[in-house]
């Protein structure tokens, strides 16, 4: 066989050798199985590494689990197995450049990621290929919480059909190469070529796509193509020496609410949970509580290289076991914001990217369009710990505040029914009626703090606020609840809203989004001090809300101080024990 269907390409750094890219440990430990060949190609020297693994088979869980109910002469048992794959590395000289293959399902684990360019893959796609023939593309939005976004259109689609935001840090795209729809090219940290027709790559075929594959990668056609790439820039290996200082100077200093933690790809929840060692519990997702690493003892011995070599492992909970080969190092499992001679820069994936400064500013200038609103003095510094929760909760300000102003409805827990769904949504924390002539206040309550809530805020307000103007089962639930109040406000507010959705005016509401945060701060927290990424998402709901649909009359946001006499207690996890 002297032709193949697909194959794939890392590129390695300026200055890497055969030797230098490879992990010499991991290659220690093939044993007597493994093989190495030099070779040239055209001219170019090639060298080829092969091995093979052998991996001891044994009944399933399920089965043992089925045979725990058997009778002795039912039970069902097969003899013992190993399964034997074989993988290798190609590498190859192209110019002055090496290229690297990883074959098999191993191939990979004798690669030093560090030696390659993150970006070769995607970026060469884009030059490729263009932005129409787009079949999928993968993202991810760093925020408190990290999204992880995949997206498949049915046919060759140009880039507007599948709605990349501004924000998202694309990752991969698979596309048809431009003017060859036989041939697609799926890019990410690595290229693969795919031929559609009958005649495959041959040898001579493949070191031509080579060649253009590293001559393509140098081009800046992707900057016209897909502009919204350029809003998150590499950055050179001095600055992110800088940069990884900064990060363990805050993980020594326990300022675990400037990061989270979150695996680098999109791991099916009803596959994977995640352990901290081969042998460990497994839980259902990341948290620096759960890190050996991060405990108290170990903090000031943490360093880049700590972080780097330790590895969080994929656990399969229907094999019952950690799944070895399912792993990412600690490191790239932290996203994490920080400033830096008045750039801003973001980790995530392992991977620093420099905000693209126009990109920052434009955010800034639009923040100068909300409001900063200060709330009475008489609703500041309320103690918001829950007895009976054992922490502090937004819930306890809500009462409060309710409690002391007659012209405040709550809706916190107030599970409201929308169209099509069952009754477990809410509209809003607060509905205040402000005085007549006036627009009702929609407020949104969360705590300023490490958690993923600033986001959640301002999701929830567009989601709900759009759901008040559209749909007429949630607008009816919200009316039915505030008639429930004994409040005598009620008759005001009832009337201040429509019957019918359709009829509702947007622009007697006012949408309020409220940050509660401890007083003993040493100063007031602006929107300035918000994370990034919760900027740019406090934007889009005032760009949402306000200048799209439904046009609410106004949006703001306020700073409140509280008094929060406990450290949040630590939520329990749902996690099994690895057999």
């Amino acid at each position: 066989m002297d032709e193949i269907g697909q194959f794939s390409f890392y590129l390695a750094n300026e200055k890497e050798t055969f030797d230098s890219v490879l992990l010499s440990d991991k290659l220690s430990q093939k044993g007597a199985t493994l093989q190495q060949i030099d070779f040239e190609k055209d001219g170019q020297k090639a060298r080829f590494y092969c091995f093979q693994t052998k991996n001891p088979k044994s009944d399933p869980p399920w089965l043992k689990f089925i045979n725990s109910q058997l009778s002795e002469e039912n039970k069902i048992a097969y003899k013992a197995s190993k399964s034997i794959n074989t993988s290798g590395v190609l590498l190859l000289e192209c110019g002055d450049s090496v290229l690297a293959s990883a074959l098999g399902v191993s191939g990979a684990s004798l690669l030093n990621n560090e030696k390659f360019k993150y970006d070769f893959g995607i970026r060469t796609a884009m030059n490729m290929c263009g932005s129409d023939g787009l079949r999928q593309a993968k993202s991810r939005v760093h925020s408190k919480t990290t999204t992880h976004i995949d997206r498949q259109v049915s046919q060759p689609s140009e880039l507007n059909e599948l709605g990349i935001m501004e924000t998202e840090m694309l990752q991969y795209i698979s596309a048809n190469l431009k003017g060859n729809p036989l041939v697609s090219i799926q890019g990410k940290n690595n290229i693969t070529i795919k031929i559609n027709s009958k005649k495959k790559l041959d040898w001579k075929l493949l070191t031509d796509y080579a060649a253009q594959f590293i001559k393509a990668y140098s081009k800046n056609d992707f900057k016209k193509a897909f502009p919204e790439y350029l809003n998150f820039q590499p950055v050179p290996t001095s600055i992110q020496d800088e940069l990884n200082n900064l990060l363990i100077a805050d993980i020594q200093n326990k300022n675990f609410h400037k990061f989270h933690m979150s695996i680098p790809e999109f791991i099916s929840d009803d596959e994977y949970g995640f352990c901290y060692s081969e042998k460990g519990d497994a839980y259902s997702y990341l948290s620096h509580d759960d890190v050996p690493t991060f405990d108290d003892a170990k903090l000031n011995d943490v360093t880049i290289e700590t972080l780097k070599g330790r590895k969080v492992y994929g656990y399969s909970f229907a094999d019952s076991k950690v799944h070895k080969f399912k792993n990412w190092s600690l490191y790239s499992c932290i996203v994490y914001e920080t400033t830096y001679q008045g750039g801003h820069y973001v980790l995530s994936g392992g991977i620093w990217q420099k905000v693209d400064d126009s990109f920052y500013n434009s955010i800034q200038v639009y923040l100068n369009k909300i409001k900063d609103i200060s709330v009475d003095k008489e609703y500041h510094d309320m103690n918001i710990y829950c007895t009976k929760k054992g922490n502090n909760r937004e819930s306890v300000f809500n009462e409060l505040y309710c409690a002391k102003n007659k012209n405040a409805i709550k809706f916190d827990q107030s599970y409201l029914a929308m169209e099509g769904t069952s009754k477990n949504k809410e509209f809003c924390d607060i509905l205040e009626f402000v005085a007549d002539k006036q627009p009702l206040n929609i407020i949104h309550v969360k705590q300023y703090s490490g958690k993923s809530g600033i986001n959640y805020l301002f999701s929830q307000a567009r989601f709900y606020g759009e759901a008040f103007a559209t749909d007429q089962t949630f607008l009816t639930s919200i009316k039915e609840h505030i008639n429930k109040s004994t409040k005598a406000i009620k008759a005001k507010i009832l009337a201040s809203i429509a019957d019918e959705a359709k009829d509702l005016d947007a622009k007697r509401f006012n949408v309020c989004l409220w940050l509660l945060y401890d007083k003993n701060l040493k100063t007031k927290p602006t929107m300035k001090d918000l994370p990034f990424m919760a900027q740019y998402d406090l934007k889009m709901t005032h760009k949402r809300l306000i200048d799209q649909l439904p046009k609410f009359c106004d949006l703001s946001i306020s700073f409140i101080p509280v008094e929060r006499p406990h450290t949040q207690k630590k939520q329990p996890k749902a996690k099994k024990k690895s057999s």
